[in-house]
């Protein structure tokens, strides 16, 4: 048998004949640490008409770069900025921005950092691809927040976060704003797909021009961002539905005044649980306030000409400011006291503006997670096992993950991974009560290459443990090319008949290899990815198998779920609790895992046989799916394989009505023997 992949981020490969290897996505994922740059105030003094002994110095460029700027329309200015004189748009560069595309002054000449000279022909695209940035960054985050509420952009698309829980924009929020301000009417034509190219051309652009030194190209990049937002609808676009909202911090601000009236009443009162709910809830908004996503501010304000940057420490946290909470165990706590202090549930909107503000708020809204907490399911008396790479010890997973238990030969470092982390937070946002052990079979992508081993018999013994521990819920992102017949699969065969519900990752080889091992198990569920615009992702493996055992060819239904750009836990470069995006059928299987933990507390409280919960799982997400059209689908699809886009609320309500009608018939037939 090939040997599974972790269906994400790679991962080096194990020498030898047959090696399971981390399936790598279509496009990276993106890090959560898209390189602020430096937060600047707006200056009232200019070079204009201040004091001179004031005014800081203007770079000191010699005859020949004096020479050549003038001839290009530039001129230099004090704190190092350049300043346009000719053309119908007199921009100016500062010198943050300059210093951030790793351009500075040395001898009288602009160089780039490391003291390789610039290209005078390249200067002018250099300049005009800067103050792209610069005109985004001159409209301060909170008005450019403020202005996306008003165009009805919302804080997230697909996956990005536009607006920080504060209001200020982002680094994409601030660039959007950039682009629709030109052209307001383009909005009627947003749609999802082209939403979602346009935000990875501006996140390249920004890599190019603070990153790489190149910021004429990603003047293009935008360009061609504008392109695709201004050009005409296409049939089969996904409609955006753009609309005005209430911006959130007026918002969380009106919430935050409710709790702290409840929690002093309760107090008055003496109901001391109901005060320390209340207080527990404002605390999880006082956190959230503090997040920022990709991450702090994008882009600086942006000072007037001359005006020298400033330092400022708008980043820190205001004195007496309380504890960290946790935030995806604190989201279902803030909806139910809400509820309660409000007498009914928020509106839908608010809903959706709330839960999405939170970091891994998205994927909650998408598969609605929230109408299964208002029934109390949380996952709670629920144990899920993770077999994957290491999990870090974040932050948000602190009171989520109960055990580590390592079966590589790998130790320390090694044993923490972005991947399975990432793949922890997704269950842990979805499920926030839910137990999660970790079983480590692959080290990271830094181990030792000695050291690996062929995973096939550590996933088999993780299957075993995993089972021996008393997890309901075994979440596998990983897979490789095989059948049923292959000694993974029929562990995860063997124990799905006793009730264990395996939920495993369908692979990122679209249609090379069929729909990967082990998740070709005849009881596994089988997990597919769905892009932002809910559609099967270019990457999602399907198709049948052949089971040489059965001289048969296996079909699958794959369940889809949200699996691109998903936002969930990561470790940064220092150890510290960080967010990234991710895509892969890696993520989408933890959010069915998640799911399924939900389901699997309902069953519980249902009093059904715990020998049959994989099977009624499996059902009531069959039942409760919606089948998946063509136009949403590769075109070569083998029409006998169904996919199905799984609905928990619908399957919450299949389980029940199974449940029901079971009580129902034992009834009748009790009564039926009695008489």
């Amino acid at each position: 048998m090939k040997l599974p992949l972790l269906l994400a981020a790679t991962l080096l490969l194990a020498p030898g004949p047959a090696s399971w290897s981390q399936g790598a996505p279509k496009k990276p994922h993106e890090p959560e640490i898209i390189a602020p740059l430096p937060r600047v105030r707006l200056l009232a003094a200019s070079l204009a008409g201040a004091d001179p002994k004031a005014a800081p110095e203007p770079p000191t460029a010699n005859d020949a770069t004096k020479s050549m700027l003038a001839k290009i329309g530039w001129k230099a200015i004090a704190s190092d900025a350049l300043v346009r004189l000719t053309g119908p748009d007199k921009g100016f560069v500062p010198g943050n921005y300059l210093k951030e595309a790793d351009i500075e002054w040395k001898g009288g000449k602009l160089i780039f950092s490391g003291g390789e000279p610039i290209d005078p022909k390249l200067l002018p695209m250099i300049l005009d691809g800067l103050w792209v940035f610069v005109s985004a960054g001159k409209t301060p985050p909170v008005d450019a927040g403020n202005a996306l509420a008003k165009m009805g952009l919302p804080p997230v698309i697909d996956g990005r976060k536009l607006v920080n829980p504060d209001g200020s924009a982002t680094y994409y929020g601030q660039m959007l704003r950039l682009i629709y301000a030109e052209k307001p009417e383009a909005l009627e034509r947003a749609g999802a797909e082209r939403l979602s190219q346009a935000l990875d051309l501006l996140l390249h652009a920004r890599d190019q021009a603070f990153k790489r030194q190149s910021a004429d190209v990603a003047k293009t990049d935008v360009d061609e961002a504008k392109l695709m937002l201004f050009a005409p609808k296409r049939p089969g676009e996904t409609p955006f539905g753009v609309k005005a909202y209430d911006a959130l911090p007026g918002e969380i601000n009106t919430f935050e005044g409710k709790l702290k009236s409840d929690q002093s009443t309760a107090e008055v009162l003496g109901d001391a649980p109901r005060a320390r709910e209340s207080a527990a809830a404002l605390n999880v908004l006082k956190t959230l306030e503090r997040q920022r996503y990709h991450p702090k501010a994008a882009l600086p304000e942006v000072p007037k000409p001359g005006g020298a940057p400033a330092e400022t420490a708008d980043d820190a946290d205001p004195a007496g400011a309380p504890v960290n909470a946790q935030l995806a165990s604190g989201l279902p706590l803030v909806l139910r006291v809400l509820d309660r202090v409000n007498g009914a549930p928020l509106t839908r909107d608010q809903q959706e503006n709330l839960i999405k503000s939170f970091p891994m708020g998205d994927l909650v809204w998408r598969l609605g997670a929230q109408d299964l907490w208002r029934q109390g399911l949380t996952g709670k008396g629920v144990k899920v096992a993770v077999i994957d790479s290491g999990i870090g010890r974040h932050d948000e997973l602190a009171d989520a993950v109960t055990s580590r238990t390592n079966l590589t030969a790998e130790r320390g470092k090694a044993l923490v991974d972005e991947h399975g982390t990432h793949v922890a937070g997704i269950i842990h946002a979805l499920a926030p009560d839910a137990k999660i052990n970790g079983y480590t079979v692959f080290p990271n992508d830094d181990a030792n290459p000695v050291l690996k081993e062929t995973p096939d018999p550590l996933i088999v013994k993780a299957i075993d443990l995993a089972v021996k521990d008393g997890n309901t819920v075994i979440s596998m992102s990983l897979g490789g090319g095989g059948s049923p017949s292959d000694t993974v699969a029929r562990a995860v065969e063997k124990y799905s008949k006793q009730g264990i519900v395996f939920v495993v990752a369908a692979g990122n080889e679209h249609d090379k290899n069929g729909v990967e091992a082990p998740s070709v198990a005849a009881n596994a569920i089988t997990v597919g990815a769905l892009d932002g615009a809910g559609r099967a992702a270019d990457f999602s493996s399907y198709g049948s198998n052949y089971d040489a055992r059965r001289l048969s060819h296996v079909v699958k239904s794959v369940f889809m779920a949200p699996g691109t750009n998903i936002y969930s836990t990561v470790m940064g470069d220092n150890g510290e609790s960080a967010y990234a995006l991710m895509d892969g059928t890696s993520m989408a299987t933890p959010a069915v895992s998640g799911v399924t933990a939900l389901l699997a507390q309902a069953a519980g409280t249902l009093s059904l046989n715990p020998l049959t919960l994989s099977a009624r799982v499996r059902d009531a997400l069959t039942e409760g799916a919606e089948p998946m059209s063509l136009d949403k689908l590769p075109s070569n699809v083998p029409f006998d394989q169904p996919f199905l886009v799984v609905r928990p609320l619908d399957a919450l309500d299949a389980l029940r009505r199974k449940a029901a009608a079971e009580t129902s018939a034992r009834a009748k037939k009790s009564v039926s023997l009695a008489n």
